[in-house]
């Protein structure tokens, strides 16, 4: 199965989206929220919490480490392998 998302942010901050890069709240809306969710629970099983929703941005701050980060990173992608 292919995944359609996209990806937003600048600086620390970023978001991922089901669907195409949305510009305006209509468009957010048409996001897969579906998808967010079960994307939520499988990383929360892999030990990395997001904000639960998808209107919500997740931050990268001093306070993570190299490890932090290669751990989210390898998260993602084994979740991602699941979805």
């Amino acid at each position: 199965m292919s995944l359609s998302y996209s990806v937003t942010g600048i600086g620390s901050m970023s978001k991922l989206f089901f669907g195409g890069l949305p510009h305006s709240y209509v468009e957010v809306m048409k996001c897969d929220k579906d998808a967010f969710l079960r994307m939520f629970h499988l990383l929360l099983k892999e030990g990395v919490f997001l904000p639960p929703s998808q209107f919500e941005t997740e931050f990268v701050s001093l306070a993570h480490t190299q490890e932090h980060i290669d751990q989210t990173l390898d998260a993602y992608r084994h979740v991602f392998k699941k979805m």
